[in-house]
């Protein structure tokens, strides 16, 4: 399942970043987890890319409250030409 961005966005990748910003390591339910998407999907708009590494996936920073690390898959998805953000890190772990 992929959400639909300025990126594919991974299930992982929400759960990371209502992991992050709610500092709970439960599953969210349905609402929460639509409540994450929305609130991740806004927040990408202020990301801007850093750098590629050399595992093949591009670093980008996202600055607010919380600061945080993406991970973007850059590579060919069946779902269509767009990057795929495939996990949400904080700024240091």
């Amino acid at each position: 399942m992929t959400a639909r961005g300025p990126w594919y966005i991974t299930r992982t990748a929400i759960l990371d970043y209502h992991r992050i910003a709610t500092g709970s390591v439960d599953e969210p339910d349905d609402e929460q987890f639509a409540a994450a998407k929305e609130s991740l999907v806004d927040a990408l708009k202020i990301a801007h890319h850093v750098r590629h590494r050399r595992n093949g996936l591009d670093l980008w920073r996202l600055q607010g409250s919380p600061r945080l690390r993406l991970l973007v898959s850059t590579a060919q998805r069946p779902e269509g030409d767009l990057p795929q953000l495939v996990r949400v890190l904080p700024e240091h772990d």
